[in-house]
């Protein structure tokens, strides 16, 4: 799914609804201690946006 499909399902189709950069998700997951739910969530739904820069980890 795409950021943006995403984004208009959770908001609701309103307008301003930002999930935010999936690189910020990425470096969560990449340098928290604790795996962060939330960011391998993020990461799932939007795997298109998010596969490649986990296939070259």
């Amino acid at each position: 799914m795409r950021k943006e499909e995403l984004e208009s399902i959770l908001g609701h189709g309103k307008p301003g609804f930002d999930l935010g950069p999936i690189e910020d998700y990425l470096h969560a997951v990449a340098s928290e201690r604790q795996l962060p739910d939330v960011a391998i969530i993020h990461c799932i739904a939007r795997i298109e946006e998010s596969a490649p820069a986990l296939r070259q980890s």
